[in-house]
């Protein structure tokens, strides 16, 4: 029995390097596609793969490198954003930003904002929309574990949930995350800590905004 149970552990190694094999060459095949043929902007990566210890559940070769020349930032400085989760979010998405016209159209087509509905300027009730959208699941799934992340994004977290419980804060988190990644790949800028400080001043502006709207409905009908 423990000789079958090693002979299926190595099998299952197997597969699943074949598929890290496949995965690398398409990867190879878009950065060539990218670059037109020219991919020495991966020679840091294979330097840096001797260094790098391979965690549980990530690929057995830098994927970083691949990702960064495809979409011209390093999304994976992105706290809670991991070489998975970029490839995974990336494959579901693309690079091309322009498909949305600005990063609140993003994140509801991410299914990461509540189908809010407001009658006579009253919110009578505030739930996702059954919908499924992988890209966003990967989002939520990374923001679930930022509750003890030592970073704004993290502190972010932490704060939501102290006002909205978990499910709130993990919503809110991977909406933030959605308009992060918006950003850096619309304007190819890479990751800064301003970014969660600007979203988060855009957020209160809308928000005054679309407040101010209510009362001046609720002034006219009065």
């Amino acid at each position: 029995m423990l000789e079958q149970a090693v002979e299926n552990y190595e099998f299952h190694q197997k597969q699943i390097k074949n598929c890290e094999e496949k995965i690398k060459e398409q990867l190879l095949k878009q950065v060539a596609i990218i670059n037109q043929g020219d991919i020495t902007c991966l020679d840091d990566g294979k330097k840096k793969k001797s260094k790098a210890k391979t965690k549980k559940n990530q690929f057995d070769f830098p994927v970083s490198p691949y990702l960064k020349a495809i979409t011209g930032v390093d999304l994976c400085k992105i706290p809670g954003i991991s070489d998975v989760t970029a490839l995974e979010f990336i494959a579901e998405v693309g690079v091309d930003m322009s498909k949305w016209k600005s990063a609140k159209h993003f994140a509801a087509w991410l299914n990461l904002t509540p189908n809010t509905k407001i009658t006579g300027g009253k919110i009578i009730s505030s739930k996702l929309m059954r919908k499924r959208n992988k890209a966003g699941q990967y989002l939520r799934q990374a923001a679930s574990c930022m509750s003890t992340n030592k970073t704004p994004i993290g502190d972010y977290h932490r704060r939501m949930r102290g006002k909205l419980g978990g499910r709130g804060a993990t919503l809110n988190t991977a909406h933030k995350l959605a308009r992060i990644i918006y950003t850096m790949l619309r304007n190819k800028t890479e990751y800064n800590v301003v970014m969660v400080n600007d979203n988060q001043e855009k957020y209160k502006e809308d928000k005054i905004m679309k407040l101010e709207k209510q009362i001046a409905r609720l002034r006219q009908a009065s």
